[in-house]
């Protein structure tokens, strides 16, 4: 079985790294991007269950992130 995937999005390498290896250890395979249009490519071709936002990037604005998960249906957990 494979396991649940998180995608992630944040501009601090240490901090995602962090996340991602906490999701890791509960079991999921985490995906990390660091801007908005990575974070939709990766989106559409992994089908994540779990997203967790950063909403204060530059050049990015994580209210529009969550409009773009509602807006394809998304309805697994988003961490804020």
């Amino acid at each position: 079985m494979k396991p649940p995937r998180l995608l992630l999005i944040d501009d601090e390498p240490a901090l995602a790294e962090f996340v991602a290896n906490a999701a890791r250890l509960c079991g999921y395979e985490a995906i990390l991007t660091s801007n908005d249009g990575q974070f939709r490519s990766e989106f559409k071709a992994a089908k994540p269950d779990v997203t967790v936002l950063d909403l204060g990037m530059p050049g990015s604005d994580g209210v529009e992130l969550l409009r773009f998960l509602a807006d394809h249906g998304f309805k697994g957990p988003v961490l804020i």
